[in-house]
């Protein structure tokens, strides 16, 4: 009998517990005003080129950087230079800083969007010996 009971008392004991982790979900309101602080930092992983081709750089220059909202108009980011060059290839292991704390309208924002300009490609082939 005690065993039972023992068991009785698991078996509620764990039912009102998984109970209480069911029900609705209340979604947290959508944000209304109020501003962020926002930097922009840019690191890349470059897709894995063919085996005899070896990238040697991959360069270009920052000409702007803005974020879209869900609802509204793109909002720009300042950029911590102009005419700020980076290569591509060294941001596989480092980052850099693009874009200057800077404070934005506060809600959800559905893309980043970087603009780049005068792009340069060095790369080497490889041939097979014979």
């Amino acid at each position: 009998m005690k065993q039972k009971n023992t068991l009785l008392f698991a078996v509620l004991g764990a039912a009102f517990s998984l109970h209480s982790c069911s029900g609705n979900v209340t979604p947290l309101p959508p944000l209304v005003g109020g501003n962020a602080t926002v930097s922009v930092v840019l690191r890349a992983t470059p897709l894995t080129p063919p085996p005899t081709i070896s990238l040697l750089s991959f360069s270009a220059v920052v000409t702007g950087i803005s974020l879209n909202p869900v609802t509204g108009t793109p909002v720009n980011i300042p950029l911590n230079a102009t005419g700020l060059i980076i290569d591509l290839t060294k941001l596989q292991s480092d980052s850099v800083f693009l874009g200057a704390s800077t404070t934005i309208p506060a809600g959800p924002y559905s893309a980043i969007a970087v603009s780049f300009s005068n792009p340069v490609l060095r790369f080497c082939t490889a041939s097979k010996e014979r």
